[in-house]
């Protein structure tokens, strides 16, 4: 495996959607199942949930072991994020700000990574975005960077 070193990833899309309706997307286990992956998430700091990767998600390592760390609604929720056989934990936040009538997400998963993990969760960030922008029937556009 190669050499891991600080990644810290950003992705942002605009989406029509106001930032409590975005907010609900991102914590209603029902509606992370619909864009994200099955979980046992609850929106509750502290909280331990699992994310199961289904047969599209082919980077992923199967389960991903996470934390809520941090859930300040409806504007910023972060996790812990270890998915299984890396053993390498990284923090995953979700930043909600308004613009106009609509909203922008931005997504930073930061931590160690190797240059392949990391261009696998970026491929993975835009996947998720595009099925999350299918979820909420959005026309809004997507930039992705690493700082």
């Amino acid at each position: 495996m190669s050499r891991r070193r600080p990644m810290d990833l950003v992705l942002t899309q605009d989406f029509d959607q106001d930032r409590e309706s975005l907010w609900r997307s991102l914590t209603d286990s029902a509606a992370l199942a619909d864009w994200l992956m099955p979980n046992t998430f609850r929106p509750v700091v502290g909280a331990t949930f699992e994310l199961r990767a289904g047969p599209e998600d082919t980077d992923c390592g199967g389960t991903v072991r996470c934390r809520v760390l941090t859930l300040e609604p409806p504007h910023l929720m972060v996790w812990s994020w270890i998915e299984d056989g890396t053993g390498s934990p990284t923090a995953v936040s979700f930043t909600l700000t308004e613009r106009g009538t609509g909203c922008r997400l931005a997504i930073r998963h930061r931590g160690l990574a190797s240059t392949p993990e990391e261009e696998s969760f970026r491929q993975g960030w835009l996947q998720k975005c595009a099925a999350l922008e299918q979820h909420l029937g959005n026309k809004g556009g997507e930039h992705a960077r690493s700082a």
